[in-house]
């Protein structure tokens, strides 16, 4: 017995050895429920973004990834993004980490749509632009959560005033709903 351990009866504790590349995929499968085939989708994509073959994607392929994809993130909420993602701090996002971003990001695109239909804005969208009026908005928002958006449109305006401001409005002064509904649940009034 060491003399570090002379009279107790602790033993060393040896942390267990670090989980394989399958056994982390297979419990980001479990989390999202993913099949086979939707892992065989994002192998794909991963195998695109992966151009020097090291199983491994940089933060300027997933940022260049981003844009493409069309996703609107500031710098800072990419970078935030990207560190949420990269469990082992490396800089790098391996495909395990790059499945879970995917299948999160799945299911939040599915919320947002469905808090889309929700709000009937498509109703108020006769040409399929994305974009209604902040009358329509400030309705659907009230049919998405009465609870939270219960109140006049006069009221609803100011307390939205900072959301609205950092999304996107067309000539008419008219609104691109479904940034708004990101903008919101990113700031947690929606889940």
């Amino acid at each position: 017995m060491s003399e570090r351990n002379a009279g107790s009866d602790e033993e060393d504790v040896v942390p267990p050895p670090p989980l394989t590349e399958a056994e982390r995929l297979a419990m980001v499968m479990e989390r999202f429920d993913l099949n086979y085939t939707q892992i065989s989708e994002y192998r794909d994509t991963f195998d695109r973004l992966d151009t020097d073959n090291y199983s491994l994607i940089n933060m300027k392929k997933m940022r260049d990834a981003f844009f493409f994809w069309k996703e609107e993130l500031t710098d800072y909420e990419f970078k935030e993004y990207f560190e949420k993602y990269d469990e082992g701090k490396s800089g790098y996002i391996e495909f395990p980490e790059f499945t879970s971003m995917l299948a999160e990001k799945a299911q939040k695109t599915h919320m947002e749509q469905m808090y889309a239909k929700k709000g009937q804005f498509h109703q108020h969208d006769a040409y399929n632009t994305g974009y209604v009026s902040k009358l329509h908005l400030y309705n659907g928002m009230r049919l998405i959560d009465k609870d939270g958006f219960d109140f006049d449109p006069k009221e609803m305006q100011k307390r939205m005033g900072k959301v609205l401001r950092g999304v996107n409005t067309n000539m008419l002064g008219e609104v691109k709903y479904m940034d708004v509904i990101k903008v919101i649940r990113h700031k947690g009034l929606l889940e």
